[in-house]
């Protein structure tokens, strides 16, 4: 029996370390936002990050993943990821496009939707009467440094 166990501690102790090429794993309705503090319901308007010491940080809406990013300038962040608006999967913030507008009802008010279609984001875009954006566009800080329509 103790050789089982010994056996098994060994096995766990040669797994990888955390997976930082995925996002962290969320609990919907349970996990809390890393910025605001309100619980995480949606999956269509979640975003994550990783920082290099496998640090996870998870986020209701893309502004607290923004407003995040402008107030922690120092920490090592290794991905960002955003859930996409109309299909259940997650996004590389970078290969994303988004759509900001004050006619989209996200968690936090901000209005942010990323997706990866192209065609489909630029239809969202068109239809809002708004500039489709890339992940370094998007506003950083405040709701006021949003367009208004």
């Amino acid at each position: 029996m103790k050789r089982w166990f010994a056996l098994l501690l060994l096995l766990s102790s040669c797994q990888s370390s955390t997976d930082l090429d995925h996002p962290p794993t969320f609990r919907f309705s349970y996990d809390a936002c890393d910025y605001c503090r309100m619980l995480i319901t949606e999956s269509r308007y979640a975003a994550a990050l990783r920082l290099a010491n496998g640090q996870a940080r998870r986020f209701d809406d893309i502004g607290c993943l923004r407003h995040y990013l402008h107030e922690h300038p120092n920490e090592s962040v290794v991905r960002i990821w955003v859930h996409d608006y109309l299909q259940e999967r997650w996004l590389r913030a970078e290969s994303a496009f988004y759509v900001q507008s004050n006619h989209l009802t996200t968690p936090m008010g901000y209005g942010i939707v990323a997706l990866a279609d192209s065609t489909a984001a630029e239809s969202l875009a068109r239809q809002l009467n708004v500039p489709l954006l890339r992940f370094e566009q998007l506003p950083a800080v405040s709701l006021s440094s949003f367009p208004q329509e």
